[in-house]
């Protein structure tokens, strides 16, 4: 754009001096007119000096020449304005793509202010955001230095408590050995056994070769065979498969050298 502005200078003093072209013309065509009177008055002279008619045929000549002069020089000014309107035109489209990306390039600028605006914006909120995370991981390193402490006091704590839980482990044993043996009270009738005692007078029955089905605790048709069978060999005089109170002591009763002997 500053190159092409004293082009453009150039080219409008050019045009001014084009302009001045008429004021020739006018010039010429007032030798022109004056040779013509000279003519006109040699004419009239009855006795016309032979230099006079030299003189103004010079004259013509010279204001022929002239006009040619004039013709030339305006046919090149018309040519020379010519070129100057195309390179005006050219200039204008220069000019006009010129301020268009001025304007693109400020419509650029703005964006990228915004834009510098907004990181600049970002970038404070990541300050804060890095801040909190530093404030934050001192506090979690506080908080697992207080833990560590905690967990190593804990550690120490349980070890104490193992120590106490030992020496009343062993209380407890000497207190258990010192302490009279407390027998549960035996069933008086098949109701009030459990299905663990059931087991046990099944396993019972197994020993004493009266009964070979699965120690269930549950009083099936083969534990009631079994049963009556045990009855028969006690001597019973009514086996019924249904234990009576005596019955169900022996066949609780703890391990013997003879157990497995036939009562």
């Amino acid at each position: 754009m500053d190159d092409a502005v004293p082009g453009i200078d150039r080219l409008v003093a050019a045009a001014k001096q084009a302009e001045k072209l008429p004021d020739v013309v006018d010039k010429v065509n007032g030798y022109e007119k004056a040779a013509s009177a000279s003519l006109e008055r040699t004419k009239n002279y009855e006795n016309p000096a032979s230099q006079a008619a030299r003189d103004a045929d010079e004259a013509r000549k010279k204001v022929n020449a002239a006009l040619e002069a004039v013709n030339t020089e305006i046919l090149t000014r018309e040519r020379k304005l010519g070129e100057i309107s195309v390179r005006l035109t050219t200039l204008e489209g220069a000019l006009a793509a010129r301020e268009s990306d001025a304007e693109r390039t400020s419509k650029l600028l703005g964006e990228l202010q915004k834009r510098s605006a907004k990181l600049d914006a970002d970038a404070g909120l990541l300050a804060q955001a890095n801040q909190r995370s530093e404030a934050v991981s001192k506090k979690l390193a506080d908080d697992v230095t207080k833990l560590g402490t905690a967990v190593a006091a804990s550690q120490t704590r349980v070890t104490e408590l193992d120590g106490t839980l030992a020496e009343l482990n062993k209380k407890i044993d000497e207190i258990r050995k010192n302490l009279p043996e407390v027998k549960p009270p035996t069933p008086k009738t098949e109701d009030d056994l459990s299905p663990n005692q059931l087991k046990v007078i099944q396993q019972r029955l197994r020993e004493l070769g009266l009964y070979n089905g699965g120690i269930d605790g549950n009083l099936g048709s083969g534990t009631r065979r079994a049963i009556t069978a045990y009855q028969q060999r006690r001597g019973e005089k009514r086996p019924d498969g249904r234990l009576s109170a005596t019955q169900i002591e022996e066949l609780l009763a703890p391990p013997t050298p003879n157990r497995n002997a036939r009562p």
